[in-house]
């Protein structure tokens, strides 16, 4: 009979330390799982910074050659107004007219020049 309660204690003792034992894995566990985010969360952060230098760098680029980008513009629009004046339509009208009279001629030419009687 002493031997049953032996047993029994002895049941007793080694399953709470189980229970302590798997409690304490768990907690190891949890631990190792926040470590392991936290240096992928730095390794990303780093990796965001490096990447926010070279957009800085980017726009600073930009922002320098801007100066070159607004003057072209300008003259590209200077020489679209230029282009729009009306004696440079009148020219523009004019040689599509005669355009159109040099293929109707070279058409007329290829068919049979249209006199037919």
């Amino acid at each position: 009979m002493k031997f049953d309660i032996e047993i029994k204690f002895l049941l007793k003792y080694v399953s709470m330390n189980l229970a302590e034992l798997i409690f304490i894995i768990g907690i190891i566990l949890i631990a190792f799982s926040v470590l392991a985010a936290s240096i992928y969360l730095i390794i990303t952060l780093i990796q965001i910074k490096k990447t926010v230098i070279e957009f800085d760098k980017l726009v600073e680029r930009v922002n320098s050659e801007l100066d070159t980008v607004t003057k072209f513009s300008s003259k590209v629009s200077s020489l679209t107004e230029k282009l729009s004046s009306p004696i440079v339509s009148i020219i523009s009208t004019a040689f599509c007219i005669f355009s159109s009279f040099r293929k109707e001629k070279k058409r007329n030419m290829r068919t049979g020049g249209g006199n037919e009687q």
